[in-house]
């Protein structure tokens, strides 16, 4: 399993709580906050794997707000381009990216076809938060053959530790069933109580905790098996 804490980028204490975790979190990183360079990189000088997560158009824009940095349907392939590649560069030393928001965006195949170029160029993954099931960016991530995953559980839409430890058995179950399972929560008190309490009991659950890179890179290697052995 791989559980990806998004969010991130306004407060370094909440890296550090992670952190002290002690586990193989995966944190997405908002471009443009306060700490968003800085998280980057006290991630990467202590082996935390992050992503950027990229904003994107919702389709409810008079509730939701992606933020600095967002990806709109409006834009040409041009500015969605160079707009993924400024983003990038305030978030350093991430192996990924995923949407933040983007219920809009990501149902638009012409324009995620351009975001997920530029992921694929610089070798790079994309994980599809699934904030709609009219995504589109996992099927053109496949036909691209390049690096992607699609998240399975929302870890908190209740914040409730009991509700939040409830969704990690939910991943756990999922993933003794078919292989694999990607969680995404956010850093939220309850939340962190919850993988405080649950994450040192997995492998007694008979799963394995791993970085995300590392779950999409198992994921590419069973495939390839599935298709030798056919």
């Amino acid at each position: 399993v791989a559980i990806v804490i998004d969010d991130m980028g306004r407060d370094l204490k909440k890296l550090k709580e992670l952190f002290e975790l002690d586990a193989p979190i995966t944190i997405a990183i908002l471009p443009y906050l306060r700490h968003s360079t800085d998280e980057a990189r006290e991630a990467n000088a202590k082996g935390m794997e992050a992503l950027l997560h990229l904003p994107m158009e919702p389709l409810d824009m008079g509730i939701n707000n992606p933020g600095k940095g967002a990806l709109f349907t409006r834009m040409s392939e041009e500015e969605v381009r160079t707009q993924v590649e400024r983003d990038l560069a305030n978030v350093p030393f991430v192996t990924g990216v995923n949407n933040h928001m983007g219920s809009k965006f990501t149902e638009s195949e012409p324009h995620m076809r351009v975001v997920l170029e530029e992921v694929k160029k610089r070798e790079m993954y994309f994980l599809d938060s699934r904030t709609t099931p009219k995504s589109v960016a996992g099927r053109l991530a496949r036909e691209l053959g390049m690096k992607s995953a699609d998240r399975n559980v929302f870890l908190d839409n209740t914040r409730d530790k009991a509700y939040i430890k409830g969704r990690i058995k939910e991943l756990v179950d999922i993933a003794k069933k078919n292989g694999t399972a990607i969680a995404i929560g956010h850093h939220y008190p309850e939340t962190i109580e919850a993988l405080r309490e649950a994450v040192p009991k997995l492998p007694a659950s008979g799963v394995r905790m791993v970085k995300l890179s590392e779950l999409i890179e198992y994921e590419r290697t069973q495939a390839r098996r599935a298709r030798v052995s056919a």
